[in-house]
């Protein structure tokens, strides 16, 4: 029953049917009971009490691999990096070719600019699962933020012929083309990330900074007009640098306009426009202090 309500969605009713039968579990049964209870907490956002159960499986049987890979996991969800990267580690040394915790090892070393460790387990990752498209995009990630970009490019391609239809390999061709002033390059790949992924804020940031790069002030105010159409609820980041574009054609009201509704949005927008050299023309006006503050 438990399980067919979770089956359902009904999580909570389900955790309620899965309490009742730890009451008639033998050992074995209760290690199965405590994953669920733990996968369903960890489905609720409750990491302290999935790793509670992890912790619970790991003191009946400390050779379950799934049980380690489960605390690091709420570790990290948790803040506690060293204690994630501990875990994940442990999961590895009992189970040599657990693909799933190298990957997220991987990413905590990227999470934490570790990029060198970052790289090593990506690709430990991928010879154990080489159609993961995923890995090959986050490699591709790091690859461009420490300037490598033919290695870059070379495991995004990998990513996209993989899984075509993944969005984020796209993306950082986009991210890789633009540093590389490929502009034409960069445009075509961002476009194809937005044919796959119309709501990714970033997509339309990126090009309306593209745009603004090259002067084309009118297109960046068009992108981030669709991107206020597309991405619900609209952030914050889209009006603000709409606002930007326009006080670069001197539309001052309509700038002004979109900066109140970006501070409405996110108040910590007030100490970046402060001192955004954008706004300088405006910053004694009345309407901006009004926006801004004094």
């Amino acid at each position: 029953m438990a399980e067919n309500l979770y089956e359902a969605g009904d999580l909570e009713k389900s955790l309620a049917l899965f309490k009742n039968a730890e009451k008639y579990a033998g050992e074995d049964d209760l290690i199965n009971l405590y994953y669920k209870k733990a996968f369903i907490y960890d489905e609720l956002e409750n990491s302290e009490e999935a790793l509670g159960y992890f912790e619970k499986i790991h003191k009946i049987d400390s050779s379950e691999a799934e049980a380690l890979y489960g605390m690091a996991m709420e570790y990290e969800k948790l803040d506690n990096f060293d204690l994630a990267e501990r875990f994940y580690k442990e999961s590895i040394k009992i189970k040599a070719d657990y693909d799933r915790a190298y990957f997220f090892l991987a990413n905590l070393m990227d999470i934490q600019n570790r990029h060198e460790e970052a790289i090593k387990y990506y690709k430990k990752s991928i010879s154990l699962r080489p159609d993961d498209y995923m890995a090959y995009n986050n490699l591709g990630a790091i690859y461009e933020n420490i300037d490598e970009f033919d290695k870059a490019l070379e495991v995004l391609d990998k990513s996209i012929e993989i899984e075509p239809s993944y969005f984020r390999p796209y993306f950082n061709k986009g991210v890789v083309y633009g540093r590389l002033k490929k502009y034409d390059e960069a445009l075509y790949f961002y476009n194809q990330a937005m044919h796959r992924k119309k709501d990714y804020s970033f997509i339309y940031l990126n090009l309306s900074a593209l745009f603004i790069e090259n002067k084309e002030y009118e297109k960046s105010i068009s992108i981030l007009d669709k991107a206020i159409e597309n991405v619900s609820p609209p952030k914050s980041s889209l009006y603000y640098n709409r606002a930007c574009s326009y006080m670069k054609l001197n539309k001052k009201e309509k700038a002004l306009k979109d900066l109140k509704k970006s501070v409405e949005l996110n108040r910590n927008i007030i100490d970046y426009a402060k001192n955004d050299s954008d706004f300088d023309e405006i910053k004694n006006d009345e309407e901006f202090i009004k926006i801004i503050g004094d």
